[in-house]
């Protein structure tokens, strides 16, 4: 019986941490839209915050995490122009960031997803590309 109940808490606590989100990702999928190789988008995750390139502007902001359900506060960025084909992938994956409320990782991925529980946002380790 002890076994049992040791083995449930051990699950739950594993539950509750959720996936490791801390390091740099490099977008490869925004809702399913393969990211071509001249858009850089990047996530770094770390103490809490976020940060990265959005395409053209740099961006940071923050991150709340219950589990695998994540969610991130307003974020700030960089005002630079770029070509229009930057800038709408920059829109558009700003506007995903705030559609996120659910993680689900391993070392080499992370994926986004939103309250339907569609994948919005998928990411590689930075190492990996």
């Amino acid at each position: 019986m002890k076994v049992i109940v040791i083995g449930a808490v051990l699950l739950l606590a594993a539950c509750q941490d959720g996936p490791d989100l801390d390091g740099d990702w490099v977008l490869t999928h925004l809702k399913g839209e393969t990211v071509p190789d001249d858009v850089e988008i990047t996530l770094s995750v770390a103490d809490g915050g976020v940060s990265g390139r959005a395409a053209c502007n740099g961006y940071m902001g923050s991150l709340v995490r219950d589990g695998a359900k994540v969610s991130f506060g307003p974020l700030a960025s960089t005002k630079m122009a770029c070509p229009p084909p930057l800038m709408e992938w920059e829109r558009r994956f700003l506007a995903a960031m705030q559609e996120v409320s659910l993680a689900e990782g391993a070392a080499a991925s992370l994926s986004l997803s939103d309250d339907a529980g569609d994948t919005v946002l998928v990411f590689s380790s930075s190492t990996v590309r």
